[in-house]
């Protein structure tokens, strides 16, 4: 990864091929089926943790955005933490409702009784760009981990330390 603003090299990342992509999938579709299974308040408390962990070491992240995808810090920290932190909060705290089963009226057949329930579906691949590296990718990853799903994450070429960041995070 190289800083626009100067060329110089800050990093790098390793390429991985298919057989470590295949190898990822698999590895997050295994942690799916425990993380999936477990009740949906439990899976908003891990995120709303994740989501601290994000605003305590927001200066971190916005020091990386600022190096790697040019940015200035004010709209590194408004436009990418801020939201994450945001959309984070949001749906922790409306998911349980929003994904709770709930019956849907019948126009035929009303003797019978319909209910729509929600399920994990497996593993979400989200592709990231390289304008938002952090905001983008982490809101999508963000609402499939809340769903029960796990999620494996393809970073632009241009900024994939952001995406090491929000890992390691």
């Amino acid at each position: 990864s190289y800083a626009p603003a100067t060329g110089e090299l800050i990093g790098e990342v390793p390429v991985m091929g298919e057989a470590e992509v295949r190898a990822a999938v698999a590895k997050a579709r295994a942690a799916q089926k425990a993380w999936g299974a477990l009740p949906i308040e439990e899976r908003c408390d891990q995120v709303r943790r994740y989501k601290d962990a994000i605003v305590e070491r927001s200066d971190e992240i916005v020091d990386l955005l600022a190096l790697e995808c040019g940015k200035p810090k004010h709209e590194a920290l408004a436009h990418e933490v801020l939201v994450v932190a945001d959309i984070a909060a949001y749906f922790c705290k409306h998911a349980p409702r929003s994904l709770a089963p709930r019956e849907v009226p019948l126009h035929l057949m009303m003797h019978r009784k319909a209910v729509l329930h929600y399920m994990p579906r497996g593993v979400v691949g989200v592709i990231s760009p390289w304008n938002f590296p952090f905001q983008l990718p982490l809101r999508d990853i963000v609402m499939a981990l809340i769903a029960g799903n796990a999620a494996v994450l393809k970073p632009s070429e241009i900024t994939p330390l952001i995406a090491l960041k929000a890992k390691q995070v």
